[in-house]
């Protein structure tokens, strides 16, 4: 996966939200709910395509957490 998002034709190629390394999954819930979509492209630094990070894996990451949690106490 070497290419940009234009490269790979992949959404409307304009105002695109994508994350990187660094969104928090606070941040990438934002996104999910401000812009109304089910995933965000992943891009490096240099706007190439790394991952997809989907809404089931905020769900997922934050259902893991919260029981790590609650096992805790």
């Amino acid at each position: 996966m070497q290419k940009t998002l234009r490269d790979l034709r992949i959404g409307t190629y304009d105002n695109i939200e994508t994350a990187d390394e660094n969104t928090s999954i606070i941040m990438a819930l934002k996104k999910f709910v401000e812009r109304r979509v089910s995933a965000l492209p992943l891009v490096d630094s240099e706007g190439r395509l790394v991952d997809i990070y989907a809404k089931f894996d905020v769900i997922v990451s934050i259902w893991i957490t919260l029981n790590s949690y609650l096992a805790i106490r």
